[in-house]
């Protein structure tokens, strides 16, 4: 059913109208669900069980064959689905991300596990005919998963699926870790995950994370600062296969942000500092300078 499965695909990554999109639910159920390629229907007042109009029907039934997505012939009142979908013209949905789609595929296709019997389990070991004396044969039966993707396409099970509880384990040498410096770096591993799309890191992501956190900086900056960097990232790739493929990638561009407003806030505080001190030390001249007009006043007054 690979086949059924990439036209499946199609059906989703194009931007069908709901009336297009019964009709071709109707049609697929009819052929691919019975195990055949294509299906009949003899009236086309029978696509009305869809919710179509009856006035409707004709209408996007041409329109589909128009655009390639179907195949009608009017003499037998077969239908089919055309499973050359790159002529198809029908526009694709704008959300439609191949990315996201791979890793939901994969995603649960990891939760289809192989299956093993338990040794323990007598009534279902598997026997076979032995001499006299001799032993039993027993070994695991498994069901077979027959759309288990290639090795090459899962996910690696080696890697750890979700971020730890902590990374205070972490084998990194020149990194002393507190407390406060795993919360922070656990923070920003966890939306570094998120923002990629996808539940596997390395112990690479883990030591930029740790990295990041050492610095001082809040897990709340450090995130503003990572979104900025994929936002940047995909405003500017120039091909899909232009990705962040590690989170050191983001750690130069986090902690460069993260100092500059340090020393921006820092100079920001010496100029208002600079400007009370200006303030006071000109208020403090003007007084000295009320002073001698009243001290000359008064001399004045007096005939001095």
């Amino acid at each position: 059913m690979r086949i059924a499965n990439e036209l499946w695909e199609e059906i989703i990554r194009r931007d069908f109208s709901k009336r297009q999109s019964n009709i071709i639910m109707l049609i697929w159920r009819l052929s691919y669900g019975t195990n055949q390629k294509d299906c009949v229907i003899e009236k086309l007042t029978l696509f009305s069980i869809t919710g179509l109009y009856k006035q409707d029907i004709k209408k996007e039934l041409n329109f589909l064959c128009e655009c390639s997505v179907l195949n009608w012939n009017k003499q037998t009142m077969t239908f089919s689905i055309n499973k050359d979908h790159e002529i198809w013209k029908i526009n694709p949905s704008k959300n439609w991300d191949r990315d996201k789609m791979n890793y939901l595929i994969h995603q649960n296709i990891k939760r289809k596990k192989i299956n093993m019997i338990d040794r323990n389990d007598k009534s279902l070991i598997s026997k076979t005919l032995t001499f006299k004396n001799g032993e039993v044969s027993k070994g695991l039966m498994a069901k077979f998963v027959k759309d288990l993707p290639k090795k090459a396409l899962i996910l690696s099970a080696a890697r750890s699926t979700k971020v730890p509880n902590t990374l205070l384990e972490t084998s990194i040498t020149d990194i002393t870790i507190t407390k406060e410096i795993d919360e922070v770096a656990k923070k920003i591993l966890n939306k570094y995950v998120e923002l990629k799309g996808q539940t596997n890191f390395n112990n690479k992501d883990k030591i930029a994370s740790l990295e990041i956190a050492r610095e001082g900086i809040s897990a709340k900056e450090a995130i503003t600062y990572l979104e900025k960097k994929f936002q940047h990232h995909e405003k500017n790739k120039k091909h899909k296969y232009d990705k962040i493929n590690g989170l050191n990638y983001c750690a130069g561009y986090i902690l460069d942000q993260y100092h500059n407003k340090k020393e921006g806030d820092l100079n920001e505080s010496r100029i208002q500092k600079s400007k009370q001190y200006n303030s006071s030390s000109n208020t403090k001249s003007r007084k000295y300078e009320q002073k001698l007009q009243e001290i000359q006043s008064a001399r004045s007054s007096s005939g001095l």
